[in-house]
């Protein structure tokens, strides 16, 4: 199982809230089916989702994510590093030395 991921299959006869028994931090996203849930603080510490009634099985599963911003943030960073180092190795390879007189 990956440690950032929890998937669940639920049914649901009328609404109600999933508590997960993990303390809540930012980062996690959360989807019942294919629709985005917010993820609210339960008994001040656990993740809790409200859902409402329906069958949470295969494809429409409810599903938590740890996609944190800092995460992209360091990616989008690294990949700039990284054109930049590439555009100036380019750069030095493809320029003519000058002439010294």
């Amino acid at each position: 199982p990956k440690s950032d991921q929890i998937e669940v299959e639920i049914s649901l006869p009328k609404p109600a809230a999933l508590v997960f028994s993990e303390v809540i931090y930012g980062g996690w996203r959360a989807w019942a089916g294919k629709s985005e849930v917010a993820i609210h603080r339960g008994n001040k510490v656990f993740r809790t989702l409200f859902l409402p009634p329906g069958e949470y099985r295969s494809s429409e599963k409810i599903i938590m994510k740890y996609m944190p911003q800092s995460w992209r943030f360091g990616l989008l960073l690294s990949l700039l590093a990284f054109i930049t180092a590439a555009a100036g190795a380019a750069y030095t390879l493809i320029r003519k030395p000058e002439e010294t007189a």
